[in-house]
């Protein structure tokens, strides 16, 4: 089993640090970094050390040497071997194949680190522990630790401290780091943990330490070491209610990236960066938060503080709406009913999800969440209920669905719009009785569980057409929350780009760099069409792309850029008539109609097929990019739609951005359901030809001309449509 091999490598790195003289060969091997794979699987990360000679195969049965119970994987998948310092892997005739870094594995190959490696849902990669790691937990195992000890805090109250250390310039040797690196270790208490990161960072994890005292360790080591930087995090943690199962491991990884951010901005003049009372673990209402309830009107004492997003200890949450929002979501937290998100895409409902969770009673339980839309349709109700083994080709173990993984706790169902109606009969009956049933099951299981719903969609126009039916929606729209979209609330565009700007640099090994003004105002300009997901992937796009002191404008997305400086330009309507609006193009970042035969953008070919790809992409809108519900309300093949998409390479992205746009018209494009799509088309090309004869007064060869059309083919447009 991977545990009981990762046993083995968690003592050895428990061995002491003390020096002992070995013959040159032990030595010349001694100097090697120690080098194992890390085998992800699930939630789950496990480490197995390699030593000389080792010859290892995966799979997932018993007579594996790592064995991993997945069915994508085959009995004896791939074998891996040390050769030197050199990972080698080969391919046992695997069913699924070997991919590294994404692309098929052909023969045997070695391995590096970074090298991501994919046998079906099992991932693997090199782990190599430089010498000054001796004697140091692997990340991972010291990430275990730190949620055991979490668990510890929260349930009798005790205090911890989080230390990052690392080195104040990337010149430092091995020696320098290896002698820094002791120093911190000899300083441990019997309590205390020290791990490793893959970069570098020594990682001390002091349990049952104060503030002042986690301060007074680190500047110990620093006054020492003056080449040693240091952050530390000393998190407010609360006792949860009685009896509540806890769940650390979100706030294990929010302590570490915090520590991390803090560190990337330590250097020589400021080797020390410390934050107290850092990411909050459960909370449950103390006076003072009672207190401010009762300054804002509230009358339920149990109700709990729901904490915005922060950054640097600013609320990201700007906008009186967003305020309102949250406070919605402090009154109706703990009523344990159903509740509905509504909001564009990007708008952040999984964020509203969390802090609807967060806020309630059932914080110390899971919160779970399932994108509707990703699942297979024939899959769903495994994935929601659960399964039997064999119940079906594939089954081979009984499975629990996310329902009853979400027992006692909260269950995010997104895009609940996606759910074929056989799923929304059985998801009524679980809301309606509590119990779930797996498939190929007869019996039926408990479950208690908080449905939040959050859909893009509108739920009561998909009744109308009996696409979702009425008494589910009834269900579902007990609590509705709508969240605004980022344009509505431009306030906080900048506080959310400067928060996902310091997250980026932070991942990206990098020192926090300030936006430049002109970059703030074409943020604040744009209109946003993918609000917040939009606004982070330009933001982290820009932190990776700027070179200087600060991250500039021209680090922005072009579509994002062009946004401030587009002008007004005179587009054709639904129907070929002139609309006054801002250009889509730059402005939402939707890219020209590709020329055809090298005509002007106004010509009849690029406005007709203008025209089609807006309305192609309204009406994958309107049914949530289902191409299939998109081409029944064309009233088109499935087939052409799916030509039609790739011939304008409509992504969701481009969807949002152009349905943004039409909407802002003086009449805005709709779908026609009594009319087909050739009919709309044929309709668009029938109004331009007789708005340019009309323009020319009747010269064909005049309106040809107008129209960037061969005269041949005016004539045959005209016989064709009956002119």
């Amino acid at each position: 089993m991977v545990e009981r091999i990762s046993d083995e490598f968690s003592r050895a790195a428990e061995g002491s640090t003390d020096v002992v003289e070995a013959p040159e060969g032990l030595a010349r091997r001694a100097a090697l970094p120690r080098i194992g794979v890390v085998v992800h699987h699930g939630d789950n990360a496990e480490i197995v050390p390699l030593h000389e000679g080792a010859r290892l195969t995966i799979g997932r049965v018993p007579e594996a040497d790592i064995t991993v119970p997945e069915t994508t994987l085959s009995r004896q998948h791939a074998r891996i071997e040390l050769v030197g310092a050199d990972v080698w892997i080969e391919d046992l005739g695997s069913r699924n194949g070997v991919l590294i870094n994404g692309e098929p594995m052909r023969t045997r190959t070695v391995l590096r680190p970074g090298d991501d490696v994919a046998m079906g849902r099992v991932r693997l990669a090199v782990h190599t522990t430089a010498s000054y790691a001796r004697g140091f937990e692997h990340h991972a195992q010291f990430v275990s630790d730190l949620r055991e000890e979490l668990t510890r805090a929260l349930t009798f109250g005790h205090s911890l401290a989080l230390l990052l250390f690392a080195a104040a310039d990337d010149s430092d040797s091995a020696e320098r780091t290896t002698e820094w690196a002791t120093r911190v270790r000899q300083t441990m208490r019997p309590v205390d943990r020290a791990g490793v990161q893959p970069g570098g960072v020594v990682e001390l994890l002091l349990p049952e330490c104060s503030a002042d005292m986690a301060r007074k360790r680190a500047e110990q080591l620093l006054a020492a070491e003056p080449a040693l930087c240091c952050s530390l995090v000393v998190p407010a943690l609360t006792s949860p209610p009685r009896g509540a199962q806890i769940d650390t491991s979100e706030l294990a990884d929010r302590l570490i990236a915090r520590a991390l951010a803090l560190l990337a901005r330590a250097d020589r003049r400021e080797r020390l960066i410390a934050e107290v009372s850092g990411p909050r673990g459960i909370v449950v209402p103390s006076d003072s938060a009672e207190a401010e309830f009762a300054s804002d009107g509230g009358s339920d004492r149990r109700r709990r503080v729901v904490t915005p997003p922060m950054h640097g200890g600013v609320p990201v949450v700007e906008s009186d709406s967003m305020k309102a929002l949250y406070r919605t979501i402090e009154r109706i937290a703990r009523a344990d009913r159903p509740v509905l998100v509504i909001g564009e895409t990007g708008v952040g409902k999984e964020v509203i999800a969390r802090a609807i969770h967060a806020a309630s009673g059932r914080v110390a339980h899971p919160l779970r969440s399932v994108n509707c839309g990703a699942i297979h349709g024939e899959l769903v109700q495994s994935a929601l209920f659960g399964h039997e083994r064999g119940s079906f080709t594939g089954a081979s173990q009984r499975a629990r669905g996310v329902f009853e993984q979400a027992h006692r706790g909260t269950l995010l169902l997104d895009e609940v719009g996606e759910l074929p109606l056989s799923a929304q009969v059985a998801l009524l009956r679980v809301l309606e009785t509590g119990v779930v049933t797996r498939v190929g099951g007869g019996g039926e299981v408990p479950v208690d569980v908080r449905v939040i719903a959050a859909t893009n969609r509108d739920l009561e126009a998909m009744c109308a057409a009996g696409t979702f039916r009425w008494d589910l929606f009834f269900r579902l729209e007990t609590l509705t929350l709508r969240v605004p979209p980022l344009r509505q609330r431009v306030e906080e565009i900048i506080p959310l780009a400067r928060c996902f700007a310091d997250s980026a640099a932070s991942a990206a090994g990098q020192a926090p760099r300030p936006l430049s003004a002109q970059l703030e105002r074409v943020l604040s300009r744009y209109q946003w069409p993918g609000n917040v997901r939009e606004l982070r992937n330009a933001v982290e796009r820009a932190v990776l792309v700027a070179s200087g002191d600060e991250i500039d404008v021209d680090s922005l997305p072009e579509r994002v850029r062009a946004a401030a400086l587009g002008g007004e330009t005179t587009l054709r309507g639904p129907h070929g008539q002139p609309m006054s609006l801002r250009d889509p193009t730059p402005h939402l970042g939707l890219p020209a109609i590709e020329s055809v035969d090298g005509e002007p953008p106004d010509g009849f070919k690029s406005s007709v097929r203008r025209f089609e790809r807006d309305l192609i992409a309204l009406a994958l809108s309107q049914q949530a990019f289902n191409r299939r519900a998109a081409a029944e309300a064309l009233r088109i093949p499935l087939r052409t739609l799916m030509n039609k998409i790739q011939e304008y390479a409509l992504t969701p992205e481009l969807v949002a951005g152009i349905t943004a746009a039409v909407a802002n018209a003086d009449e805005p494009l709709a779908v026609e359901s009594h009319k087909s799509f050739r009919q709309r088309v044929r309709e668009l090309e029938t109004e331009l030809l007789c708005e340019a004869l009309a323009a020319e007064d009747g010269n064909k060869a005049a309106a040809a001309r107008r129209l960037a059309l061969p005269l041949s083919t005016l004539h045959y447009k005209m016989r064709a449509l009956g002119l």
